[in-house]
């Protein structure tokens, strides 16, 4: 068996120092691209490969230096309305980002993107250079633009929502598949059989169609239900009531909070009249206790630190060639406002 490649032996062949090849192979900044290149694929041909639990101790050893401040991460919201940034999905999303970030020797500040008061994108982007933060996080954009507002080529970066920004940016995100699917089963499991599903055109489109996919798949011909529909539209408390009679829905899956309070308008009562499952029961998001998904935005926040932390140990800048996404399924939260109803039905 021949020996090991080491970083003097493709240091020899490029004609460089051991030290040039060690950050040209972690794409550190001082070395140029034409010399990165260069070593990067003269070690590939004499087959280098890096020892990982060195670079796991190199790692650890540089965030516990003792002279060494943390390094400040960026939270980018982009809101006009005051309201947008203390929405509980986003409050709890940072907390869970800022905990984690703490553990791992960061801190992070957050800036708000927002022409009307003031901070347009571009003296973000300049305060975010003079102050030396390398990596940054996108929130969800919960006000409807889905363009990037910030140029992403002199940053790590990755953003806690879909894609949608026609960028290729790798992302972390609860697994709206998986997580309708465990919402389907216990509403089965506990005797409905007529589900229906409303959301709005726009979050469904934000969101990639995923719930709503996962909808029709699970209970359509073949499934234990015997009918599934979908609103996919922008209604009113009486509209959404009118619809649930003419399908004879049984129990109701929603992404929109306003619809418990306008079916309480309409007459009805949880679970008694009808069932009701959230596909965000957060804490904070609803008035009351509600069943369905609690999607746990403070585990996002945690794994959007670690996708981030990752990019920037190998010196990751701007638009990625192959985004990588980190899903996590969320749980069920309890029979609050569903109920035993009997046997699920058999599709005929």
């Amino acid at each position: 068996m021949s020996a090991k490649t080491t970083l003097r032996d493709i240091a020899k062949a490029c004609g460089v120092s051991p030290a040039t090849v060690s950050l040209a192979l972690r794409n550190h900044p001082r070395i140029s691209k034409a010399t990165t290149h260069k070593i990067q694929e003269t070690a590939d041909k004499m087959g280098y490969q890096r020892d990982a639990r060195i670079s796991e101790l190199m790692t650890h050893l540089q965030q516990n230096a003792a002279d060494r401040s943390p390094e400040t991460l960026a939270w980018i919201t982009v809101c006009d309305k005051p309201t947008t940034l203390t929405n509980a999905y986003l409050v709890g999303l940072f907390e869970g980002m800022k905990a984690q970030a703490e553990r791992l020797g960061y801190r992070v500040d957050s800036f708000n993107i927002s022409e009307k008061q003031g901070m347009p994108a571009e003296k973000v982007e300049k305060i975010l250079l003079s102050r030396g933060i390398r990596g940054v996080v996108f929130a969800p954009m919960l006000e409807g633009n889905l363009t990037l507002p910030l140029c992403i080529d002199a940053f790590a970066n990755i953003t806690a929502s879909f894609k949608n920004h026609g960028i290729p940016i790798s992302t972390a995100l609860p697994n709206h598949c998986q997580n309708m699917r465990i919402c389907l089963r216990h509403i089965r499991d506990l005797g409905y059989t007529r589900p229906g599903f409303y959301l709005h055109p726009d979050l469904d489109e934000r969101e990639d169609h995923r719930w709503r996919g996962a909808f029709l798949a699970d209970t359509g011909k073949g499934s234990p239900f015997a009918c599934g529909k979908v609103l996919r539209d922008y209604v009113n408390g009486k509209d959404l009531a009118a619809w649930i009679r003419k399908h004879n829905v049984d129990v109701l899956l929603t992404t929109e909070r306003d619809s418990l309070p306008w079916l309480r308008e309409q007459g009805y009562s949880f679970p008694e009249d009808l069932g009701f499952a959230a596909l965000t029961a957060n804490p904070g998001w609803y008035p009351e206790p509600v069943s369905g998904i609690n999607e746990h935005p403070e585990v996002l926040g945690t794994f959007a630190v670690d996708l981030l932390q990752g990019q920037l140990h190998r010196n990751n800048k701007g638009p990625t060639a192959f985004p990588k996404e980190v899903l996590y399924d969320g749980a069920w939260t309890g029979n609050f406002t569903v109920r035993r109803v009997g046997q699920a039905e058999v599709n005929c």
